[in-house]
């Protein structure tokens, strides 16, 4: 209802005399979406072709990688939305819009974080595997989760760019906590 408010407000106190600066504000919201919904499709066809270059279904589920690209594809749309409503010059409406969408950004950085680390955890691993060193069982294995904490650590603090520092730790240090539980879990359970 505020936002409503404020718009109506916003208009009124623009007046009849500034209406050419609203239909050139709307005009380029317009084009910005435009732009935005192009890229956006553009961007899904070349990871999609990619995709089927490099072949990576055989390695990952279709699945997973069909999310990869609506995640990005949806955070270039947020982000030209949100250049799109920035144009109308509303602060109770774009106040609000970019601190809801700081978020989508972290979060696909995070994921794509977290993608590339568990790529590289299991590369180590079978690395290590093939080596056969002596201890190459453990070994393999302390470096694959290790790799896979780090990663997902630093994908935990991506995505809660925006938060209070103090949150953020604590979110960390519960992880850890957890993770650590299980890890010792895990191997109680299996000897």
């Amino acid at each position: 209802m505020e936002l409503w408010t404020t718009f109506l407000d916003k208009i009124g106190v623009l007046g009849l005399e500034n209406i050419d600066q609203i239909i050139v504000n709307s005009i380029l919201a317009v084009i910005l979406l435009g732009v935005g919904i192009l890229l956006g499709k553009f961007l899904e066809k070349i990871l999609k072709r990619a995709v089927e270059r490099t072949s990576i279904e055989r390695e990952i589920k279709p699945s997973f990688v069909n999310l990869f690209i609506s995640v990005i594809k949806w955070s270039i749309y947020v982000i030209f939305i949100n250049l799109a409503l920035t144009q109308f010059h509303i602060p109770a409406l774009t106040d609000w819009l970019v601190s809801a969408l700081v978020i989508i950004p972290a979060l696909t950085g995070a994921i794509v974080l977290i993608w590339v680390g568990f790529a590289i955890a299991s590369y180590l691993e079978r690395a290590i595997e093939e080596s056969r060193i002596h201890g190459w069982e453990v070994l393999s294995k302390v470096f694959f989760y290790f790799v896979l904490y780090l990663f997902l650590f630093f994908a935990i603090k991506m995505a809660f760019v925006g938060q209070d520092r103090d949150f953020v730790n604590t979110i960390l240090l519960i992880f850890t906590v957890i993770v650590g539980a299980a890890v010792a879990w895990w191997n109680v359970r299996k000897r």
